[in-house]
């Protein structure tokens, strides 16, 4: 998304504006740190343009340091990873794209990611404890957190979601693994463990 810096004329006076808006700047990223010197020309700005992005990286099995990383995601979309399939060979991630958020599963060999399902502000995506399902929050609103979120559960393999249970003030989801067969979800208040199949809990 591109941001700019606009100027108008302001009454020193009345404090009204006097004329027509102008634009100084524009371009990709958000803006902050703006300061203008005394005699109002020079002006200096910071710009951050910065993505997140999925990249992979190994540990050196001697020294115990990670690796060189390496991008997975290789477009300029946000892309948040939060967890793997199970035979740890693909990861599961979440971007908005197009103005649409998709979670996407792509093989750490691949360049081109899988949608699994899109929907309403998706995020969080997590394996279900028997690695056939992925679960994740839809409607996550950041600017209201009493409003109810939803946990949805869509194959792995593929197919149509389902919604698993709804709650309001929503922080976080996780996930055991095999053989035990809880999720857990934080509020701002609790946090509860139920079961990822039914809701129950």
């Amino acid at each position: 998304m591109d941001y700019g810096v606009w100027w108008i004329r302001v009454s020193q006076r009345s404090g009204e504006s006097e004329g027509k808006e102008a634009q100084l700047t524009k371009g990709p990223g958000r803006l902050g740190g703006l300061s203008i010197t005394a005699n109002g020309k020079p002006m200096i700005l910071w710009r951050d343009n910065l993505s997140p992005g999925v990249f992979l990286t190994g540990m050196d099995p001697q020294t115990r340091r990670l690796t060189r990383p390496r991008r997975l995601t290789l477009d300029e979309n946000p892309s948040m990873g939060t967890d793997w399939t199970p035979d740890s060979q693909a990861v599961l991630f979440v971007s908005n794209r197009n103005g649409t958020y998709k979670l996407f599963r792509q093989d750490i060999d691949q360049a081109v990611p899988e949608v699994l399902v899109e929907g309403r502000r998706i995020v969080l995506p997590r394996l279900s404890p028997d690695g056939t399902e992925v679960l994740y929050l839809a409607g996550y609103n950041p600017e209201n957190a009493g409003q109810p979120i939803s946990v949805m559960a869509v194959p792995l393999a593929g197919g149509p979601p389902r919604e698993v249970l709804q709650r309001s003030n929503v922080a976080a989801i996780l996930c055991t693994w095999s053989p035990s067969k809880i999720c857990l979800l934080a509020t701002t208040e609790r946090l509860f463990a139920f079961d990822p199949k039914d809701g129950r809990g």
